[in-house]
């Protein structure tokens, strides 16, 4: 029974941490645009060159060279977590600024930016700068 519950709490703790960190750089990424969605954008596309497995093994060993072996023992289950979420952080940022980026331009495109609802007033910061179409 201890093994279920490592591995129940490894992945739970995966999922969140990956799911917290992607879905907080996809917004940002669709909110500011620019440079800020470029770099991320791109070092997510490098990531995903690679497998996630690979990129956990290159973690693990990059901690069991820099701590001495006692420490790399007892913190093995906190350098799994911190490999996994590294590795899989990719596809919740890529989904969420997909998403914020289409909503955004559905708003924009619905006369939401064109007067019908309140004026230029109501289209957000994130509908003008992000979006294909323009609010005049």
């Amino acid at each position: 029974m201890f093994g279920s519950r490592t591995s129940l709490l490894v992945g739970l703790a995966v999922v969140l941490i990956s799911a917290t960190t992607g879905v907080a750089l996809g917004l940002s990424c669709a909110y500011f645009g620019g440079l800020l969605d470029s770099f991320i954008m791109r070092a997510a596309d490098v990531q995903l060159t690679f497998p996630s497995i690979l990129i956990a093994l290159l973690v693990d060993g990059l901690t069991r060279a820099a701590l001495p072996r006692e420490m790399h023992d007892a913190m093995a289950l906190y350098v799994v977590i911190a490999s996994l979420s590294l590795a899989n952080w990719v596809q919740y940022a890529r989904i969420v600024r997909g998403a914020a980026m289409s909503s955004c331009e559905g708003l924009c495109r619905g006369g939401a930016c064109h007067g019908r609802f309140g004026g230029a007033r109501s289209c957000s910061a994130m509908c003008c700068r992000t979006s294909s179409v323009r609010c005049s």
